[in-house]
């Protein structure tokens, strides 16, 4: 009879451990999923910068007279995904382009850009929109 309880509390402990080992799995892969977007970029948190715009000297300088802005919604390795993205926008009606960016390092990432609008204001609007950065336009 001892031997039985406690085989049976064994079993009981074995089932709720892995219950929550099967929960903590979901929780810890739903959390992680749910900052993909659709086309397998990691969204960004509306407190994270991508590290090319903060350390972009253009990004950071003062607004001239006639100075416009894009809306930065996407940074890609590759041409060609930069292009769809641009396609999904002109679908939505939106006027992207694809901005070549050369990094310290030698490589040459392809950003996404919106716009160009006449204030910051207006894109920084669009920005909250697409969840994107604020930049000024290239020349």
């Amino acid at each position: 009879m001892v031997t039985l309880r406690l085989h049976r509390i064994a079993v009981i402990f074995m089932v709720i451990g892995a219950v929550l080992l099967g929960v903590f799995i979901f929780v810890g892969g739903y959390l992680l999923g749910g900052r993909r977007q659709p086309d397998g970029r990691l969204k960004l948190a509306a407190t994270q910068k991508p590290a090319a715009t903060a350390t972009t000297p253009a990004a950071q300088a003062p607004a001239g007279p006639s100075q416009t802005f894009d809306v930065r919604v996407g940074i890609y390795d590759a041409e060609e995904e930069a292009k769809a993205q641009v396609q999904q926008l002109a679908a939505r009606k939106l006027a992207a382009s694809v901005v070549p960016l050369k990094t310290s390092s030698g490589i040459t990432l392809y950003t996404v850009h919106v716009g160009p609008y006449p204030t910051r204001a207006d894109a920084a609007a669009v920005a909250d929109k697409l969840q994107g950065v604020v930049v000024p336009t290239a020349p």
